[in-house]
């Protein structure tokens, strides 16, 4: 799959170079406790960044939770959808605002000064406020054109999707409830985009291809003392892969020995030892990452974190199968084990 922008004819200057960069709100919605928003985005310009913000007032009632993790649910689904229907981006904010770990340097999502989760030991009208980064483009500088998306289609909505978090999602099956209360909660999303200047001047990016993030229960329950097969789908040009193991309902990654990753079943891509993987995203970002949380990035060749020349990617469509193996340690607790997966992928916009 080629992302390559084709050399500038005589005259002609690249989008990277000529393109203008700006930043705008797009929306502002009240959050309501159970209830989606859908927000068609701007017929005009090229879209790379989306920066969503949830803040205000709820009312919340202390209570148990069987995944602490799921406090940072606020909006258990966080959509992007095609005018064909189909889904270019499917995440929840718990599972981007762990990928946003990846996406910075030195900056934790969790421990950011304006950050104000929901506090489940207390009964009161609470102040919550909740902020993340949904890229659209593999990012806003070095790598502006791949993946950015189109808007300028006539009569044809892409429409943004956001589910607003109910009792259950951010409790499990625990007993911790938040309802509508105090001022209310609104949903803020600023966009990130680009025009280029002088058009008739400047070489197009390439529009067929898109950056899709996506997660998904990749395996659950896991077996201990053996490897643990997750299957990826393959097809796509695979960008990065974010798992989060869980041990006995709590994220965990401590008895998690290696992870590999297997192409045609007798292929050995990777064979990565657990702690090491781990102390690479630090030395690599700068922060420790959440408990239980593995980053297999294949897109850093640059020495910019989140910048690439595509030279690591893998091509998943070269290969029959393709399988990521977790061999957990014999002292892994089995009870309510899994393996969630964020993937960030390079698809064909045809397929979409």
């Amino acid at each position: 799959m080629s992302t390559a922008q084709a050399a500038p004819a005589k005259g002609r200057r690249s989008f990277w170079e000529a393109a203008a960069r700006h930043q705008n709100q797009m929306s502002a919605d009240a959050f309501s406790v159970g209830q989606p928003i859908y927000r068609p985005l701007r017929r005009s310009g090229y879209l790379s960044l989306l920066k969503i913000n949830v803040n205000g007032q709820l009312a919340v009632t202390t209570g148990t939770q069987t995944d602490a993790d799921a406090i940072t649910n606020i909006l258990p689904k966080i959509a992007l959808r095609s005018p064909q229907g189909t889904y270019l981006i499917s995440t929840s904010s718990r599972a981007l605002m762990a990928f946003n770990y990846r996406m910075f340097a030195g900056v934790s999502p969790l421990s950011e000064p304006s950050y104000a989760p929901i506090v489940a030991a207390t009964t009161a009208v609470q102040n919550i406020n909740y902020n993340m980064y949904l890229p659209l483009s593999i990012n806003p500088y070095l790598n502006v054109e791949t993946g950015m998306l189109l808007r300028q289609l006539a009569n044809n909505d892409f429409i943004l999707e956001l589910q607003c978090a109910s009792s259950a999602d951010v409790a499990g099956s625990g007993t911790l409830a938040i309802a509508n209360g105090g001022t209310g909660v609104n949903v803020t999303v600023e966009e990130l985009w680009f025009e280029a200047v002088d058009a008739l001047k400047v070489v197009p990016p390439p529009f067929n291809t898109f950056c899709r993030l996506r997660d998904q229960l990749a395996l659950s329950p896991l077996v201990a003392g053996m490897a643990n097969t997750v299957n990826y789908p393959v097809g796509p040009v695979l960008l990065d892969a974010l798992f989060r193991t869980v041990e006995n309902g709590a994220a965990a990654h401590a008895n998690i020995a290696n992870i590999g990753l297997l192409a045609n079943w007798n292929n050995q891509l990777q064979q990565r030892n657990g702690d090491q993987i781990r102390l690479d995203n630090y030395t690599s970002f700068g922060k420790a990452f959440p408990n239980g949380t593995f980053l297999l990035e294949f897109l850093d060749d640059s020495g910019v974190v989140d910048a690439t020349r595509m030279r690591d990617v893998i091509n998943s469509a070269a290969a029959a199968e393709l399988d990521f193996l977790f061999t957990t340690k014999a002292g892994f607790n089995v009870a309510n084990s899994s393996i969630f997966a964020t993937f960030r992928e390079l698809v064909p916009l045809a397929v979409l």
